[in-house]
């Protein structure tokens, strides 16, 4: 759960996406059934240890895929929807740095996933993945 955290933790002060989602509405894991749209999930697709041969360090890293869903209740189409995907990017660059208890080594973006079908809720689903490495204490 360290990647979704840290992940979840920089969407959570990202402007441009506060500016459409509040940080309330910025989930790690799934959203809770109910909750008010539009609103954005962040969950764990997989992840690793990244090995050393010696395996003495203090901490270990790891590379997890991190998958930021956004759901919107839109009748008008995707407009919604996509201006809160592109803001869920986090803008340009690599990130580095502290976040929370973690040293973040990258978090890179790891493409976008389909527009999910409309169902009868009316609900709109988009996706944008990243991988994050990053180290940990043992």
């Amino acid at each position: 759960m360290s990647a979704v955290a840290i992940v979840r933790a920089l969407l959570a002060g990202h402007a441009p996406l506060l500016a459409l989602v509040p940080a309330a509405r910025i989930f790690a894991g799934a959203a809770p059934q109910g909750a008010e749209l539009p609103l954005v999930s962040v969950t764990r697709v997989y992840g690793e240890e990244i090995s050393t041969v010696a395996r003495r360090q203090a901490g270990k890293t790891m590379r997890t895929r991190v998958q930021v869903t956004v759901l919107v209740k839109d009748p008008g189409g995707y407009a919604a929807s996509d201006k809160i995907l592109k803001a869920a990017a986090l803008g340009a660059g690599v990130h580095t740095g502290n976040v929370l208890s973690y040293h973040v080594k990258a978090i890179l973006p790891y493409g976008e996933g389909p527009d999910l079908p409309v169902g009868d809720d009316k609900i709109h689903e988009k996706s944008r993945d990243f991988m994050v490495t990053y180290s940990e204490p043992i």
